[in-house]
């Protein structure tokens, strides 16, 4: 169990930040801040570049993120763990 202590009145309280760090990883939050992109959108948008050729300008319109997110995205640097192959293509590639 993680606790932490804040000052109130000059006495120190016992604060549980179980349940609220438990809360944000079931809702997907990183840091405080909701992903821009799924781990299935990431794959797709992988697959979409490598497979059917889809430039960046197509895939900014299709997942609604800037060309630096789409970027970050193809050359690994977010969620390298991800390897996209032509079974996540979706139909409209296809």
């Amino acid at each position: 169990m993680r606790i932490a202590y804040s000052a109130v009145c000059r006495g120190y309280a016992k604060t549980d930040h179980t349940a609220t760090a438990a809360k944000s990883k079931a809702t997907g939050k990183i840091r405080g801040n909701a992903p821009l992109m799924t781990d299935e959108q990431i794959l797709e948008c992988r697959a979409l570049d490598q497979f059917a050729g889809w430039g960046t300008e197509q895939l900014q319109r299709r997942y609604g993120v800037d060309a630096a997110m789409i970027q970050r995205v193809l050359s690994g640097i977010t969620r390298s763990r991800l390897v996209a192959t032509r079974k996540h293509l979706p139909a409209v590639a296809a």
